[in-house]
């Protein structure tokens, strides 16, 4: 589920609390993260392949929920993830790459699956492609976002068939309606009002820059 999505399922007034605590779509409770229940559930999702609850097991290793932390294996199975497209899973995988954690520090790497999920309208590995290319020194930006992808709900859309709105203010955020846009902006978690600023900094520069 997108994080949007949840946030604003936990928003709702007409949603029982059990409806609240379970997936909205198979209705399967929600365990306690790192209980062994929430473990069981997630490995048998992974050996079923899919993409994001291997996503999922990666960040139960790399904060050391409920298992042992280990770099190592998130890394592991953050690069079993992206092979099955999960998005979030690469942004992570390439902050594991930057840093050094669990695989051999590389920054071209990073910086590859950075690109391939900022093409996929991620907002966070647009974000740390920028903060590279400050770091770099590098005056012209790597990336340069299109209107492809909605930034709240993450769905594909054709222009011109559907146009869609982007953020005025770091103009690297689109969504394909008006909607979408109100509500990630007024997130408390993961919303786009922190980001938004700071690549409107960013952008500023590369502009004095020109």
């Amino acid at each position: 589920m997108h994080s949007a999505c949840f946030a604003k399922k936990m928003k709702s007034k007409s949603m029982t609390l059990e409806q609240k605590n379970s997936c909205c779509l198979c209705r399967t409770k929600l365990n306690e993260e790192g209980s062994k229940e929430d473990l069981e559930q997630i490995r048998h999702h992974v050996q079923k392949g899919k993409g994001w609850s291997m996503g999922m097991l990666a960040d139960r290793y790399q904060h050391g929920i409920g298992v042992t932390q280990s770099w190592e294996q998130a890394a592991h199975f953050y690069k079993m993830a992206v092979e099955h497209g999960d998005v979030d899973s690469m942004v992570n995988l390439a902050f594991i790459y930057y840093n050094g954690h669990g695989v051999e520090q590389d920054n071209e790497k990073a910086k590859e699956i950075w690109m391939k999920a900022a093409e996929l309208g991620d907002i966070d590995a647009i974000l740390n492609l920028t903060k590279l290319d400050k770091n770099e020194g590098n005056t012209i930006p790597s990336f340069t976002p299109a209107p492809t992808f909605c930034t709240y709900c993450g769905k594909a859309h054709n222009p011109p068939t559907t146009k869609l709105n982007f953020c005025s203010g770091c103009r690297s955020a689109y969504y394909c309606c008006k909607e979408h846009q109100i509500i990630d902006w007024k997130m408390k978690e993961n919303g786009h009002k922190k980001e938004c600023g700071e690549l409107k900094e960013l952008n500023k520069q590369y502009q004095q820059n020109e």
